[in-house]
């Protein structure tokens, strides 16, 4: 699996602008990919969405997932650097499959990326809950009788969103924490196609800030910048900077 260049980081940021997170996340795995559109990327349950995307990410960034969140035990703010090989994830299921709980049961597929695009835009989580069951459940039953998901209760759709869930464990990514400062530890769920979303966008921008500032120093252009290794930029910009504050 080969590291993407400095130059290949920016022409993947570019691509996969526009958009909401999980539209970019599918750009982005479009264009590394080149051989699948984002429309048929989007046809791939989350969790499998996920897994390519966190390869993605090992391509582009060679470090730690860099965490900051709070305790919920005691409250303390906590920073933290979590290796990608550390990830609890899930091994996918099948792409249909029996389940039943509460009294309901259905034929259930694994939620897609595309699922979930389609029912952004509904007004309410209640309202997305149920367009999102329509569309990956199929012959359910309540009581041993045909039913129709519009036709349950909040507390039966609850158990429908739990099955769906369960239908994808691939779908959650946690991370192991632990406080410092109470001893505290906990299951913390990752956003991957977010998290990802946002550390491309900073390294691109600092990849910028970098060609901006060597350009202007030197009249390289992008290509020239960019075919440095990264220790021979910040080589560069570290004397800019002693230029300057000299």
């Amino acid at each position: 699996m080969r590291a993407l260049t400095a130059a290949d980081v920016l022409e993947l940021w570019s691509a996969g602008r526009g958009g909401g997170p999980l539209a970019r996340g599918l750009a982005l795995l479009a264009a590394a990919a080149g051989a699948a559109s984002a429309d048929e990327l989007a046809e791939l349950p989350l969790g499998e969405v996920n897994r390519r995307l966190l390869e993605l990410r090992a391509r582009a960034l060679d470090r730690p997932l860099e965490c900051r969140t709070a305790c919920p035990g005691c409250g303390a703010e906590l920073e933290a650097e979590i290796e990608p090989a550390g990830l609890r994830r899930e091994e996918p299921s099948p792409a249909r499959r029996r389940a039943t709980a509460g009294g309901l049961e259905a034929e259930l597929r694994p939620v897609s990326a595309a699922d979930l695009l389609a029912v952004g835009a509904a007004g309410d989580p209640s309202s997305a809950a149920v367009a999102l069951a329509e569309r990956c459940v199929a012959g359910l039953r309540r009581g041993g009788e045909a039913a129709a998901v519009g036709e349950l209760s909040a507390d039966e759709l609850a158990v429908l969103s739990r099955l769906l869930a369960e239908a994808d464990p691939a779908a959650e990514t946690l991370l192991e924490l632990r406080c410092a400062a109470c001893g505290h530890a906990w299951l913390e769920p990752l956003e991957v196609v977010s998290f990802f979303v946002a550390e491309l966008d900073l390294l691109a921008r600092g990849l910028l800030a970098e060609v901006h500032l060597l350009a202007r120093a030197y009249g390289w252009g992008e290509a020239d910048v960019l075919a440095l290794p990264a220790r021979r930029r910040a080589a560069y910009l570290d004397l800019i900077a002693r230029e300057g504050g000299a």
